[in-house]
């Protein structure tokens, strides 16, 4: 079941901060053989705020916690809610 992260604090200007903007969910081998198996496209690399030259987030979001080879070695996904498909 998917762990929702609440907002660490607010900016000045009332924007969350990173934490609301993801979900955390458990990565198990069944997960893994899904995500392979229906092409689940959910990291950055995916993304259309994704600067591939930069390999950075438009948004100023942490990459790492959101790229698709963090599936196969972490226990635990960030998934980002900021995620459109390219």
């Amino acid at each position: 079941m998917a762990e929702f992260v609440g907002p660490l604090d607010s900016h000045a200007s009332g924007t969350p901060r990173y934490a609301s903007e993801a979900m955390i969910t458990r990565v198990d081998q069944k997960l893994r053989t899904e995500a392979r198996r229906y092409a689940l496209r959910f990291g950055c690399e995916a993304c259309r705020a994704f600067d591939h030259e930069r390999e950075a987030c438009a948004y100023g979001y942490p990459t790492e916690p959101h790229r698709e080879s963090v599936i196969d070695r972490e226990e635990q996904l960030a998934f980002c809610k900021a995620f459109e498909l390219e």
